[in-house]
């Protein structure tokens, strides 16, 4: 049982809410008549496991989710992150339909970030996608360019966001959208009612 609201609650919140929509969601529940799983199907799961469960078979279904989202990612020939737009086909960025003059590798660094709107990158990570044939590079090369990035995009700058001491992320707002990854709602029961303080 969650405290204060129930797994189907959890799922209904984060999907009316734009800055999480798009967060695959597993429920993890002890209930598992198909009235349960459709409900929660339809309100947006991507995938009902029963509980007691394998956890190899939840990495796996998990994998699955992921891998299905990116292989969705990949075939777009443009995307929308906030204001910003990007076309691969073209290899053009956008910003409110103004076009952005970056270099190929900004292009690819912004291309990178706008693939997973949220999630944290280390430079670490951002060297081996960017630059993958220039291992012994500088971290701090990733910083001039994320700050020549900004400086470009203009007021969608603000999208791109630090995580001190860990890397980047660009957001789908300005004022900042959740991480974005696999979130699991447990006990996603049908009949509990909220907890309410009465203190």
């Amino acid at each position: 049982m969650m405290p204060g609201l129930t797994g189907l609650e959890v799922l209904r919140v984060l999907k009316r809410d734009p800055a999480t929509s798009s967060i695959p969601i597993v429920l993890l529940s002890a209930r598992c008549a198909e009235a349960d799983r459709v409900l929660g199907l339809e309100l947006g799961a991507d995938d009902f496991v029963k509980k007691p469960f394998s956890p190899r078979e939840l990495v796996l279904r998990a994998r699955a989710i992921l891998q299905r989202r990116l292989s969705s990612v990949s075939r777009k020939t443009s995307l929308h992150v906030g204001m910003i737009e990007l076309d691969y086909d073209r290899h053009a960025a956008s910003v409110c339909g103004r076009a952005v003059r970056l270099t190929a590798i900004e292009f690819k660094l912004l291309a990178v970030l706008a693939r997973r709107p949220g999630r944290v990158h280390t430079r670490d990570e951002l060297i081996r996608t960017v630059w993958p044939d220039e291992s012994d590079l500088d971290v701090r090369t990733v910083d001039t360019h994320v700050r020549r990035l900004r400086a470009k995009l203009g007021a969608a700058g603000g999208q791109l966001k630090t995580s001190h001491g860990f890397g980047y992320r660009l957001d789908a707002e300005l004022r900042g959208v959740a991480e974005e990854g696999m979130l699991l709602v447990r006990n996603a029961s049908l009949d509990a009612q909220p907890r309410h303080s009465t203190g």
